[in-house]
């Protein structure tokens, strides 16, 4: 079959779907290529991704939802008790159920899946077009506007806590008054406590809670299970000798 009618049904396909989810997949160093994969198959190459994620900290990050919504989605549950999707990803970092609870949610444009992010690595996210199309087709001006935008927001499990995550929520990302994106670099994530598991010291490893890759589902039930409000993360912001810097966030840079 023609290389081009085979673009064009992919480009068709994709144009039928509405709210994506995708996998970032492409970890680097600084001095890496850049690029976005999906499928296996690299599709582009671009040196300056939409969303840099980078690990800043000693600590390693799990997998995690990264999210383009508009302002009627929101991610913060400061003061409140989280569903149980939410503990599966702060207990032992697995964003699946997650993922699938907020892809229908109103205002929930693109929900991607970003991978584990070692200490000193970085996670790029090149976004489809897609949300920016399906923005325009759904909303008149007047609409997009009262909607405010487009922001962005990010969950993953510190994996050295017991129920810890970096936390951003709502960062703005594109403006529809002057229908422009919004740049910025060096946004630091918050640290959450979601309150579902006891905190032991850090890094205590699985006798302590927290995840241990060769356990598998084991990880489940290893911690003590609490049912507290989510909080700002007190082992980091009230120990003196802790960071609470741990993943800077680049917006179209």
């Amino acid at each position: 079959m023609n290389k081009w009618i085979i673009f064009i049904i992919i480009v068709a396909a994709v144009s039928a779907i509405g709210v994506g989810t995708r996998l970032v997949t492409n970890q680097s160093s600084p001095e890496d290529t850049l690029g976005s994969v999906e499928g296996g198959e690299k599709k582009q190459q671009k040196s300056n991704p939409d969303i840099r994620l980078s690990n800043i900290s000693e600590y390693s990050i799990s997998p995690g939802v990264l999210v383009l919504h508009d302002n009627r989605f929101s991610m913060n549950f400061l003061g409140t008790q989280v569903s149980g999707e939410y503990e599966t990803l702060a207990e032992i970092g697995d964003p699946t159920a997650v993922i699938a609870a907020i892809k229908s949610s109103p205002g929930v444009l693109e929900v991607l899946e970003v991978p584990a992010i070692n200490p000193g690595s970085t996670q790029d996210v090149v976004s489809t077009p897609l949300h920016m199309t399906d923005y325009y087709k759904t909303f008149n001006e007047r609409e997009r506007i009262s909607h405010g935008g487009i922001f962005v927001s990010y969950m993953a499990m510190i994996i050295e806590t017991n129920d810890g995550v970096v936390w951003l929520n709502s960062q703005p990302f594109y403006n529809p008054r002057n229908d422009s994106v919004i740049k910025e670099i060096g946004v630091l994530t918050e640290i959450l406590d979601m309150g579902t598991e006891k905190n032991m010291s850090i890094g205590s490893g699985f006798a302590g809670g927290q995840p241990d890759p060769t356990r598998g589902d084991e990880n489940s039930n290893n911690g003590t299970a609490t049912s507290e409000i989510v909080q700002h993360h007190p082992q980091f912001y009230e120990d003196a000798t802790m960071s609470d810097e741990v993943v800077q966030i680049d917006i179209n840079r």
